[in-house]
């Protein structure tokens, strides 16, 4: 009910990695970063860490669980991440993603199923099975916005990087 416009997200359509988020909110201001997806200072790191794995913005499709931005002092709930859970399924169905980055907790929970913590999920890999015979491997790390708040993380992000630009063939040497 609170939501402002949908985000379906943005990317090439012949990509290797689908990275996905929690859901877009307004600034504290109240202002809508028209044209992001995680937010303007998060899609900056976000293209930053890319650029430092060697992987090309033409690569990479960007979406959130949550389909639509929200205004700041919304939090969604479990009932709004569920209500846009199919959709991502058949976004990733038709993006055939290599690998999947999700990116925070309330996605890693979404995506793998689990209900551990974070700091549980990330710096492995784990399975998102599509259908019997396909199943994507999927690595969780944080989300940007949780990186700006607690840059002490920066330095797990960026192992969970280098495991994921290691599994695709990425870091000079591979």
């Amino acid at each position: 009910q609170q939501r402002l416009y949908p985000v379906a997200g943005g990317g090439s359509d012949k990509i290797r990695l689908l990275i996905v988020g929690d859901w877009l909110s307004a600034d504290e201001k109240g202002d809508l970063p028209t044209g992001h997806i995680f937010g303007v200072l998060q899609d900056e790191m976000l293209s930053r860490m890319l650029l430092a794995i060697n992987l090309s913005a033409d690569e990479v499709f960007i979406t959130n669980v949550i389909k639509c931005a929200v205004p700041a002092a919304c939090q969604p709930q479990a009932a709004h991440v569920q209500s846009c859970l199919s959709f991502l399924r058949r976004q990733i169905v038709a993006l055939r993603p290599e690998v999947i980055c999700t990116m925070g907790m309330v996605t890693a929970r979404a995506v793998l199923q689990r209900s551990q913590p974070l700091s549980k999920l990330r710096g492995q890999f784990h399975e998102y099975k599509v259908e019997k015979e396909w199943i994507i491997p999927v690595i969780a790390t944080y989300h940007p916005t949780y990186l700006l708040q607690n840059p002490e993380m920066k330095q797990a992000t960026w192992a969970d990087l280098q495991l994921l630009a290691k599994r695709m063939g990425l870091m000079p040497g591979n």
